[in-house]
């Protein structure tokens, strides 16, 4: 798959935000991304979040355990079928990788992570160690145009075996503003801070920084939620019609 990334450097350092200006330039484009970046200085990164956070300020309500909510579809075991074995090629790169990152601080192990799954072209191979887990079954109903779940979920999988608690990573499906586009991006919760894995850029940003997508579910191993902003009047209850019309939609495809 061919995509189109914004590239910050090796490790996914970024453009600078001018204060003076009080808006983005061409050659500084954002301190706050890097002053987000600087505090992913977190040494307890395997025990679990002290406080929850909101996602992009959404309201959440959690629907239980994603394995007791999805049942696995035939057409989804059938679809995994005809993809056959995954290309091992970026296998033994990536795994290199993170023998190298163990070393590394959870800065550089983020930044690391995500650059390196954003340049790949396939990332199956690598998604495919977490989407065969049973918690994993929304996959197979939340597909993304730009394949952008894979992407999250190689970045899931990659931090969880640097250590990262799964309380601290969470796939996050957005809705942009004024169009249909739906995608999918890894959110990783350290000292109050929701930092946002995207596999179009290699900045790494919270999603305070991110107005133009908004949540409407998000996964890890142990819990499904729905999401909902202050746009929407209906709540709760149109964060569900609107997933389920999604799913439906990608049924039918």
């Amino acid at each position: 798959m061919k995509k189109s990334i914004q590239k910050g450097g090796p490790f996914g350092i970024f453009t600078f935000f001018s204060p003076s200006a009080g808006k983005l330039t061409e050659d500084s484009e954002n301190l706050g991304h890097a002053e987000a970046f600087n505090q992913l200085q977190c040494p307890d990164i395997h025990q679990a979040p002290d406080q929850e956070t909101t996602l992009f300020g959404s309201h959440e309500r959690p629907l239980g355990a994603p394995d007791k909510l999805f049942p696995k579809s035939k057409k989804a075991a059938a679809s995994q079928m005809r993809r056959g074995t995954p290309s091992a090629s970026p296998i033994f790169t990536w795994r290199r990788l993170l023998k190298t990152l163990a070393a590394f601080g959870p800065k550089g192990q983020i930044a690391g992570v995500n650059s390196f799954i954003n340049s790949q072209a396939d990332v199956s191979g690598i998604a495919a160690g977490g989407k065969t887990k049973s918690w994993a079954k929304p996959l197979n109903v939340f597909k993304c145009g730009d394949e952008s779940e894979d992407y999250a979920m190689a970045k899931y999988v990659s931090l969880r075996l640097l250590g990262f608690h799964p309380d601290r990573l969470r796939m996050v499906w957005l809705e942009e503003d004024g169009s249909d586009i739906h995608h999918a991006v890894l959110s990783v919760n350290l000292r109050g801070n929701v930092f946002i894995l995207d596999s179009r850029t290699d900045i790494i940003s919270t999603d305070k920084m991110l107005s133009e997508g908004h949540p409407f579910c998000s996964l890890n191993g142990a819990r499904f939620s729905l999401h909902w902003d202050d746009t929407n009047p209906d709540g709760p209850s149109s964060a569900l019609e609107k997933m389920a019309n999604y799913a439906e939609q990608l049924e039918a495809a």
